[in-house]
């Protein structure tokens, strides 16, 4: 018994919604919403996709084919778009898909959820997205195994539950599992419709019954345990095991600031991200990162509970000031609590402190998922460094800061330590050194549009090639180059000071496009000395010895920059002017990129909302258009050729003398009915084609002695149907237009129409094959190829 067409309809989106109930579970592995439209998209037309191929009948390896290359485009639009030309993947978005992946694998080894939305990550979610469509409608309606199909989605939510941050787990349990027992009921009735029929005719009855109660209690089931669960005892008690506490609780392992570091100047710019009452600017540093793999900066270390007065990182013999800051933290997103350095004290109500000396970092337990909303008071211990001290500085850097800080992977590459060693030859002192990397890294330029990274390849093309990029590219390159030669260095993450308030002056507001990277060197006698690379930045109080005045994004672009000469001499309470002007409101702030040109938000939206689609659909449409014109006549010509070598016997000659006729004499306006007789389609023939009349009869009279009389065709019945035809072919072409005769070459109507009654001819020839009518068969076969 066949099964009901609405009810396999039914399963299949029940399949394809269990696939988007484990992808709208991924929202708790990500920060952000810049992944939900790429993964969706995926998930639903990796589901049309493998529904239509199967639907198609073809093969199961046809299938895998077709999946994987729609993947791979369809990946490559969501994602990578913006690297493609008119829709069509180039070099660069190979490059920078290689690039996100083994960035995104470096980052998973360290990182803990929410995470950034890395392009990296959303393109191996996709993947995994297609394949476990592929996998599940294989389960579900080729193998009809119901809870095998439930597998590749269940281990992606699995997936998602084991790793994912606390927030939004009960809406996400209980979407999968009702999705699921829909899924499993809707596959059960289906099954159970196409083997075991009911009894009678009541069987639509029977299917109702079995959906009605399935679903009831399946709502029962789910609220049960989504809404019940949690409320009874022991349910908030950490579980016999509890996979996130392995790690102990004096050690974090903590996801390198340097993920999102991009996201924040481009796509959040305008967001406020803290405010600071400080009665002088700086750095207001997150933490350090002191392990570099060949493909990502990060951190890890042991932290103790903070509060009150902390411990020095390294001991320093230096002029310092001492000042206090207060933070209110609005949209940080992050672990961290950002601090001027080297922050000596803090007091913070309601969250409790973590803090890790070597690094200078304090953070929040895991109580707290992010430093949001808190208000805390931080006194700092700001070193004024010259460029005389760090001459006059010398004894040996300690052990334990060689043993750590100078580490890099083994298969560094030679031409970044060839370079660096070239820079600093003749260097008197590592002071000297440092400067040398600073002063060479400035040359290059500024340049937000490059991708994110730090991999053996990405550093040389960095230093070697384009010579662009941002402060996380030169803060890594310097620092990898550092440690190259010798000077222990690590990358340190945080935020320029931000802009004054236009009312209190010792207020300063940090938003998004303030977000920066520097590198910190350790020198003997003096300890971690910040250094700027970065062109069109410079951090307060640090001319003397960078030889960089104080500068930072400006309002509007973080490709410009504010300055204001800051030396060393200058008083602590020396102020920056104020650039900001009156800030916007938060309904005025769009969080977009600026436009390269300066261009204003609305215009950049538009940019990439529709412009850049509109462009891409144009491109992708001319291409196709160009393809068609191309592809389409080669194979129409090929195929006419295959079709008379095919044409061996009288009866298939004949036939195919009259498929040629009627093709020929469509251009006239020619159209067969199916229940037509060969004398109508004749007299059909005969009234389009102009003194076609005599070859019409005459290859309508081969026609039917070819397909009725006992004997068939012979050769000559075939010559003169041939003939025949030819007569009206050449009929046709003396009367048709020039735009008729070219229609059929760039027309794919026609050829469709053909391939279907061709596909629904070759049914009948299965059907009468079946039913041991082999002379009928053939018969039918030759006006089938007609």
């Amino acid at each position: 018994m066949r099964r009901d067409r609405s009810l396999t309809l039914a399963v299949e989106v029940g399949l394809a919604s269990v696939t988007l109930a484990a992808v709208l579970g991924m929202s708790r592995l990500f920060a952000g919403a810049g992944w939900l439209l790429p993964l969706t998209t995926n998930a639903i037309v990796a589901h049309l996709t493998v529904t239509v191929a199967r639907r198609r009948g073809l093969s199961l390896g046809a299938s895998a084919a077709v999946t994987t290359i729609s993947a791979l485009v369809v990946a490559t639009w969501t994602i990578y778009g913006g690297t493609t030309t008119y829709g069509i993947p180039t070099a660069d978005t190979l490059s920078v898909m290689r690039s996100d992946l083994n960035q995104a694998w470096g980052l998973y080894q360290h990182v803990v959820a929410p995470t950034p939305v890395e392009e990296g990550f959303v393109f191996a979610s996709a993947i995994a997205v297609w394949v476990v469509a592929y996998v599940a409608d294989w389960a579900a309606f080729r193998l009809w195994v119901p809870f095998e199909a439930t597998l590749p989605a269940g281990t992606l939510f699995l997936f998602t539950a084991l790793l994912g941050a606390p927030r939004g787990r009960g809406w996400a349990v209980a979407l999968f599992a009702g999705t699921l027992l829909g899924f499993l009921l809707l596959h059960r009735t289906t099954r159970q419709d196409g083997t075991a029929p009911w009894v009678g005719d009541r069987r639509v009855e029977g299917n109702r019954s079995v959906l009605s109660v399935g679903m009831l209690l399946g709502v029962v089931a789910v609220v049960s345990g989504t809404v019940l669960g949690p409320l009874l005892p022991g349910a908030d008690a950490p579980g016999v095991l509890d996979p996130r506490g392995a790690d102990g609780d004096g050690t974090r392992v903590t996801i390198s600031p340097l993920v999102d570091i991009r996201s924040r100047l481009v796509d959040q710019s305008n967001i406020e991200v803290f405010t600071v009452q400080s009665p002088e600017p700086a750095y207001w540093r997150l933490t350090s990162l002191d392990r570099f793999d060949g493909r990502i900066w990060s951190s890890s270390g042991s932290y103790e509970q903070a509060s009150g007065s902390l411990p020095a990182s390294t001991e320093a013999h230096l002029r310092s000031e001492t000042f206090d800051q207060r933070f209110r933290i609005e949209a940080l997103a992050a672990i961290w609590l950002p601090g001027a350095y080297e922050v000596r004290a803090i007091d913070v109500d309601g969250a409790k402190v973590l803090y890790e000396p070597r690094s200078s970092t304090l953070i929040v337990d895991r109580d707290n998922e992010t430093s949001d909303d808190l208000s805390y008071r931080v006194t700092s211990s700001s070193p004024r460094i010259t460029a005389a001290d760090l001459r006059g500085s010398g004894g040996a850097v300690p052990d334990t800061i060689n043993a750590h800080y100078l580490e890099l992977p083994a298969d560094f590459s030679p031409a970044v330590q060839r370079l660096a060693e070239d820079l600093v030859a003749g260097a008197p002192t590592p002071y000297a050194a440092a400067r040398a990397l600073q002063d060479h890294l400035r040359s290059f330029t500024y340049d937000l549009a490059v991708q994110a990274g730090h991999s053996g390849d990405a550093l040389e093309t960095f230093l070697f090639e384009t010579q662009r990029g941002y402060c996380e590219q030169f803060a890594g390159a310097f620092a990898a180059m550092a440690r190259a030669i010798g000077l222990p260095a690590r990358v340190a993450v945080g935020f320029t000071q931000g802009e004054r308030d236009a009312i209190d002056p010792e207020l300063f507001r940090v938003r998004g496009e303030h977000a920066h990277a520097w590198p910190e060197v350790f020198l003997a006698g003096t300890g971690w000395v910040s250094f700027e690379p970065t062109p069109g930045r410079g951090q307060p109080f640090a001319e003397d010895y960078t030889g960089v005045p104080a500068a930072q994004a400006g309002p509007a672009d973080p490709t410009t920059v504010t300055t204001n000469p800051l030396t060393a001499d200058t008083s602590p309470g020396a102020t920056l002017p104020d650039t900001s002007g009156a800030r916007p409101s938060r309904d005025d702030e769009l969080n977009t990129a600026p436009s390269a040109g300066g261009g204003s938000s609305t215009d950049t939206l538009v940019t990439r909302l529709v412009t850049r689609p509109l462009r891409m659909v144009v491109g992708l449409i001319a291409i196709l258009l160009v393809a068609h014109l191309a592809l389409f006549p080669t194979a129409l010509l090929v195929g006419h050729r295959r079709r008379r070598r095919r044409a061996r016997t009288p009866l298939e000659r004949v036939s195919l003398a009259w498929t040629e006729a009627s093709e020929a004499a469509a251009m006239l306006g020619h159209r067969e009915l199916r229940s037509d007789t060969l004398e109508e389609r004749a007299d059909r023939l005969t009234s389009v084609v102009p003194n076609g009349g005599d070859a019409a009869r005459e290859l309508t009279h081969r026609a039917q002695i070819a397909l009725y009389s006992a004997e068939g065709a012979d050769h000559l019945d075939a010559e003169l149907a041939e003939e025949a035809g030819a007569t009206i072919r050449e009929l046709v072409r003396s009367s048709a237009t020039l735009t008729a005769r070219i229609r059929p070459w760039i027309d794919p109507r026609p050829t469709v129409r053909a391939w279907r009654q061709h596909h629904r001819g070759m049914q009948r020839v299965t059907a009468a094959l079946r039913a041991s009518r082999p002379s009928e068969a053939g018969r039918v076969r030759s006006l089938v190829r007609r």
